[in-house]
């Protein structure tokens, strides 16, 4: 082999290696629900059951009853 082909394929040797050493380092884009370390639903649940009220409340005014009977029912 010439010296050309040896220092392509060292450098190829070079690139092969950094990318498979930096394949080990990727970080998730979302971390999983237990390693959260913001506010979260499950880490307050006062939160959740203000929501839950808050959408059953809603759901109370909500008329109940047929439909009004007119064109285009």
């Amino acid at each position: 082999m010439d010296s050309r082909r040896v220092s392509a394929f060292l450098l190829l040797a070079v690139v092969v290696v950094a990318v498979l050493s930096m394949a080990g380092t990727a970080q998730a884009a979302r971390p999983p629900p237990g390693q959260f370390d913001g506010e979260s639903f499950l880490t307050y649940p006062s939160v959740y059951e203000r929501a839950k009220s808050a959408i059953e409340s809603m759901m109370q005014k909500l008329p109940s009853g047929p439909s009004p009977r007119g064109p285009g029912h």
